[in-house]
């Protein structure tokens, strides 16, 4: 198993309020939109807070490496 830890910044015109509210239910929201590529987003540990530990499984989409934005 591998530890990927990843930092963003992105500039919105929607309030930061929403905008984290989306990133927070990221593992909800992501396999619903994009099922070709999450598969299921599990949390394993904590409450969605700080520190929390989730699960990625990827499904059968694309190769990340291979799309271009």
């Amino acid at each position: 198993m591998t530890t990927v830890i990843i930092e963003v910044e992105v500039t919105s015109s929607f309030p930061a309020e929403t905008v984290f509210k989306v990133f927070n239910n990221f593992h909800t929201i992501a396999p619903k939109v994009n099922p070709q590529v999450f598969k299921s987003i599990e949390t394993i540990e904590g409450d969605g807070g700080v520190g929390t530990i989730r699960l990625f499984t990827f499904g059968d989409g694309p190769d990340p490496a291979a799309v271009r934005d």
